[in-house]
């Protein structure tokens, strides 16, 4: 998840986010989707890995307390609680033990202390690293979550990166889904990986967020920040649980124009770069006593109609409080039937643990933002 932020942007948007909008206004522009049949609940485990070189900075050894915080806001998203929305049912569930069983002093956290020289990270880096450096942090993906907390190096002259993670991949065959990397392999173990499979999210942000959190369900105005971490966390789990960005994009660059690359037929896309052009003028003219969230929510869709982005996939100025039946389908094929997922439930045919493949694949996870 990259904010696209200008210096501009990084002095203004602590104004321009504070703009308060009514309540009722939020709500008014989601539309609950139509009823399906109930599903199973699917439980993830999850492990925060905390790498830190300074235990007295809160951003960088982030106290446990806070990241249970985030993940139970995490979950309410991912139940729709804020949007009214669909109840996607996954649920993220700080993992009690560790890889070998042994309780943890901190559910779902461990940290790790780094010498000054090796910190902050650059995150692709990280994430593309062969050396083994990060991946020896990694537990068994097969049965945990990984996320990655570290403050990010600035490596990008025009944007932040709150964060970013692997995409999920398939095993090749008749459970392939359609934008994700499919694989020969029908079971791949943490032995079989090249690089880390996780997601990273950049703790220089962990303390910001909406007002929803702590003020719903009496909400009497909302605001609002484009660094939101919980938002930033969601959208990062949604990549790794399959979905892509709602915007056209292709190779990692927004599209100027209008192309459904997401795979989901219910979210509108609209032009990326038209936005953040619009955006930036915006910025210029407006202060905080003048500018108005609604119209920063808008965007322009294919069909030159109009609505306000409130999908956990968007970025910039967002809701971001939804995911639609069509996102949430993805996320429960990929739990049911992708590789290096925790299952939760019963096995699916596609993930056969006898038909694992030997020593280190010759395979280049997608890398997302």
């Amino acid at each position: 998840m990259k904010q696209r932020l200008f210096s501009l942007f990084m002095v203004a948007a602590a104004l321009v986010l504070l703009t308060a909008c009514d309540k009722k206004d939020d709500r008014a522009t989601i539309r609950k989707p139509e009823p399906v049949e109930p599903i199973k609940l699917g439980v993830l485990p999850v492990v925060f890995h905390v790498f830190y070189a300074d235990e007295d900075d809160v951003t960088q050894k982030v106290p446990a307390g806070r990241l249970k915080q985030v993940l139970d806001n995490v979950n309410g998203l991912y139940r729709g609680v804020y949007s009214g929305a669909g109840n996607a049912n996954i649920r993220f569930l700080l993992t009690p033990v560790d890889g070998s069983g042994n309780r943890l002093d901190e559910p779902g956290v461990e940290y790790i202390k780094l010498e000054e020289s090796e910190y902050p990270i650059d995150p692709y880096v990280l994430m593309n690293d062969k050396s083994g450096k990060y991946k020896r942090y990694m537990w068994d993906p097969n049965r945990f979550i990984n996320v990655y907390v570290y403050h990010f190096k600035q490596t990008k002259t025009n944007g932040t990166t709150l964060g970013i993670s692997h995409m999920a991949i398939s095993a090749k065959g008749e459970h392939e889904l359609e934008g994700l990397l499919a694989v020969q392999a029908k079971h791949l173990t943490l032995d079989n990986l090249p690089t880390p499979f996780c997601v990273s999210v950049n703790s220089k942000y962990v303390n910001e967020e909406s007002n929803r959190y702590k003020d719903w369900p009496n909400l009497r105005f909302l605001r609002i920040s484009s660094a939101d971490f919980n938002v930033t966390l969601a959208h990062e789990l949604g990549h790794y649980l399959g979905l892509f960005h709602v915007f056209g994009e292709e190779n990692g660059e927004y599209i100027d124009g209008f192309k459904d690359t997401d795979y989901c037929k219910d979210t509108p896309t609209y032009n990326k770069v038209a936005y953040d052009k619009f955006f930036m003028e915006y910025l210029q003219t407006h202060n905080a006593q003048t500018a108005d969230l609604n119209e920063l929510l808008k965007r322009t869709g294919s069909d030159g109609k109009t609505f306000n982005s409130n999908n956990i996939m968007d970025y910039a100025i967002s809701l971001g409080h939804t995911f639609t039946q069509d996102q949430t389908k993805r996320m429960r094929h990929v739990l049911n039937y992708s590789l290096l997922i925790p299952r939760p439930g019963s096995r699916s045919r596609s993930v056969d643990a006898h038909n694992k493949p030997k020593g280190v694949v010759d395979v280049k996870f997608r890398v997302i933002e």
